[in-house]
């Protein structure tokens, strides 16, 4: 009788052993640059998840072997073999047609507004959507507003704009955008800086920190911060793999990913602040308060775009900017700290359809 109390405690034992074993590497695939919205997410949930899990899991950010192009990234996090990635949305609007709503321009007047609408039930539905790809949506991180810089004349209205010769991507919605208010859309690959020295383009839109990183204030004396695209990007989870996890640990790395996240974007407010009047010391002329309404009552013919019409996109669309209209609370903005970036070198249901899009074709 007495080799029951000692086989109960050996199972006690060895379950205890087992919880406390190692859960393994998460591979964090970020394409992640020092200064970059990848980058400081990357490190602070690598923070979050090691210390919250006592090493139970450690977070290896782009492990050797991890593409430099999202499409690569994405096909191997879809197959699992990356269990974590950040891929900007405007890589996923093909495979995911409700990524393209984030695209729209004027879609949120503030990051507080941004996080109030993608933080509830309609960036919800976006999240939903990446399971029908084979990802787990954790979320949403923040790559900053799009503005308005240019070589020729300040820029307050949209009649600013007229006869700019203003590079765009291969987005549809960019050269539509552009030729709406006027301008001369020209497209252009990346790095840029030696065509706006020669004039070949006349002006460019980017966050703030591109701007900065890439020295455009040399070569463009004009700057207005006109907010007019927000740039989104996902979080995402292998399927495969977040399957396997034990609900426990889904909570622990669903938390550590939303917590990172309200931590980067906190972070990347602050930076864009202080760029403004780096930007100015260095020769800009920054309009701080454009005309905001002017450009946005030349883009809401936008709506009707081919690129925009799946009914899907349609729906989220217009639920989505009416859910902007409500007055986001006030956040106070605070560095995420030192601790957020590494040292320099539930579901709410959607009247929105689902369904698997079809896979796009490089």
């Amino acid at each position: 009788m007495r080799t029951r109390p000692l086989i109960l405690l050996l199972v006690l034992a060895l379950l205890a052993v087992a919880a406390a074993a190692p859960a393994g590497e998460i591979r964090f695939a970020a394409l992640a640059r020092p200064g970059t919205a990848q980058y400081t997410l990357a490190w602070k949930f690598k923070e979050l998840v090691e210390a919250r899990s006592a090493g139970r899991y450690t977070v290896t950010i782009d492990p050797a072997g991890t593409p430099a192009r999202e499409s690569e990234v994405l096909e191997q996090l879809r197959s699992g073999g990356l269990h974590v990635a950040v891929i900007a949305a405007a890589a996923l609007e093909n495979l995911l047609p409700t990524t393209r709503v984030l695209s729209f321009p004027f879609l949120f007047a503030t990051g507080e507004q941004a996080d109030q609408v993608l933080d509830g039930p309609l960036g919800a539905a976006i999240l939903r959507d990446a399971e029908t790809i084979g990802c787990r949506g954790l979320g949403f991180t923040e790559g900053g507003f799009r503005h308005l810089s240019n070589s020729i004349r300040p820029v307050r209205t949209a009649d600013d704009v007229r006869g700019l010769k203003i590079r765009v991507t291969a987005a549809p919605v960019q050269t539509a955008f552009w030729s709406a208010l006027g301008a001369k859309p020209t497209p252009g690959p990346w790095p840029i800086y030696a065509d706006l020295e020669a004039g070949v383009l006349e002006g460019q839109d980017n966050p703030l920190r591109i701007v900065e990183a890439y020295g455009f204030d040399e070569v463009q004396p004009y700057l207005s911060l006109t907010r007019h695209a927000y740039i989104a990007y996902l979080n995402l989870a292998a399927l495969s793999w977040w399957s396997t996890l034990s609900p426990e640990d889904q909570q622990l790395l669903q938390a550590a990913m939303l917590e990172a996240a309200r931590l980067q974007r906190q972070d990347q407010r602050v930076r864009d602040a202080a760029r403004v009047p780096v930007l100015m010391g260095r020769g800009m002329q920054v309009e701080e308060s454009p005309d905001r309404a002017s450009f946005q009552a030349r883009s809401v013919g936008l709506r009707d775009l081919l690129y925009f019409r799946d009914p899907r996109v349609q729906t989220l669309l217009a639920r989505m900017q009416e859910a902007a209209q409500i007055p986001a609370p006030p956040a106070k903005m605070e560095p995420a700290g030192p601790a957020a970036v590494a040292p320099s070198a539930d579901e709410v249901p959607v009247a929105v359809e689902t369904a698997a899009p079809p896979m796009a074709s490089e």
